[in-house]
């Protein structure tokens, strides 16, 4: 979550896919990357009564890295 390593083939893949906005799910194995779905209308943060202790750190990194794009735009 940190970088952003695939994001010119990630944005090909919703150029194609003439999606604009959305959570796209891949994986990558042996250098090749696997689109599993796009999801057009994604659950971006779940409240904190939901929040899972094990997955708070890359929850709240997401959501300084949204609240910053959207300051920006």
């Amino acid at each position: 979550m940190t970088s952003n390593d695939h994001h010119e083939l990630l944005e090909r893949v919703f150029a194609l896919s003439c999606v604009d906005y959305g959570r796209l799910d891949y994986t990558e194995k042996d250098g090749d990357l696997y689109v599993w779905e796009i999801n057009t209308n994604p659950m971006i943060l779940v409240g904190v009564d939901r929040e899972d202790p094990l997955r708070f750190e890359a929850h709240r990194h997401f959501a300084n890295q949204f609240h910053a794009a959207l300051e920006h735009l």
